[in-house]
């Protein structure tokens, strides 16, 4: 049986990468879903292709943008909200600015933006998320997938955070993203890093994955190349600390590993309290930054 196309760069030139399963929403209790990479483009495909609706059973409620953090945790959520704030406060000197932000979730970070005094809208598609906004930052969401977004206006800055992944059909998105900027605007993605050491020790449990959630997985030079090809150049790279997917990754090893020895290891490490276990996998995120952090930030402006 030949490996499918990647729908990304169009060639044939793929391969069979990892099977799993949902582990974050489903305890593992789900269908296979399959890791294809692509020789050509770097980057790397969910198998097999499902609909926003077949998609939709996966997106609860409870889905980890839904709801809060634990106290430690939000602490440090909010911290890395602050540092992109100063990020886009850099990059954008006029606040005199339109912002739209894709995947909004619960709008707390278009709330950081809107008391810096920007103009600021966003698009969710979870009635929690847009209910959420409206009730704690009265924040106005258009409840809607991206695909059905009509544009009323053009913006200075589209922010993705987490959200490209999680499309059937970047491309387009990115299409419809550059016909919408304003002259020389700027996009700020983020997404998990295929090729970070992350992915790479810890395979199909590392909740960079979160299949099938997130139907694309991107490697640097992919997200890069992919950004050129249609008219954006990079005026910002950097790496992301997230110690959660290590904190992840070690309660999937001691629930699901079949290897006697690693789930002894990972259930006697999952005993640990949760703001130790967050801690350690901080040190150990730090330890490893020379081996590709397992998310990145890249900001791109509209040629």
């Amino acid at each position: 049986m030949n490996n499918p196309k990647c729908p990304l760069c169009n060639s044939f030139d793929t391969k069979f990468d990892l099977k799993a399963k949902d582990y974050f929403m489903l305890n593992g209790n789900s269908p296979d879903f399959h890791v294809y990479c692509c020789e050509t483009c770097k980057n790397s495909f969910t198998s097999p292709f499902m609909s926003n609706e077949e998609l939709g059973k996966y997106y609860p409620d409870t889905y980890d943008c839904y709801k809060s953090h634990s106290k430690f945790s939000g602490f440090l959520q909010n911290l890395k909200s602050l540092n992109d704030v100063r990020i886009i406060k850099k990059t954008m000197h006029d606040k005199n600015k339109n912002i739209l932000e894709i995947g909004s979730g619960s709008g707390m970070f278009l709330n950081l933006l809107k008391k810096e005094g920007y103009n600021v809208d966003g698009v969710e598609p979870s009635d929690s998320g847009v209910s959420y906004a409206k009730e704690n930052y009265n924040l106005d969401l258009e409840l809607a997938y991206f695909e059905d977004f009509e544009f009323k206006k053009k913006y200075d800055l589209i922010i993705m955070f987490h959200v490209l992944e999680h499309f059937n059909d970047p491309v387009s998105v990115l299409e419809k993203i550059k016909k919408n900027l304003n002259k020389d605007g700027i996009l700020f993605i983020k997404v998990p890093r295929v090729d970070s050491w992350g992915a790479k020790i810890f395979r199909k449990y590392w909740s960079g994955y979160d299949l099938p959630r997130h139907r694309f997985h991107f490697s640097k030079n992919g997200l890069i190349g992919l950004l050129n090809k249609y008219s954006f150049h990079t005026i910002l790279f950097k790496s992301d600390l997230y110690p959660l997917n290590t904190v992840r990754a070690i309660n999937y090893y001691s629930m699901f590993s079949k290897n006697k020895v690693k789930k002894i290891i990972f259930k006697a490490l999952n005993i640990l309290p949760h703001i130790i276990k967050l801690c350690l996998a901080i040190l150990f995120d730090i330890i490893m930054l020379p081996f590709k952090s397992g998310r990145m930030s890249i900001i791109v402006q509209k040629k």
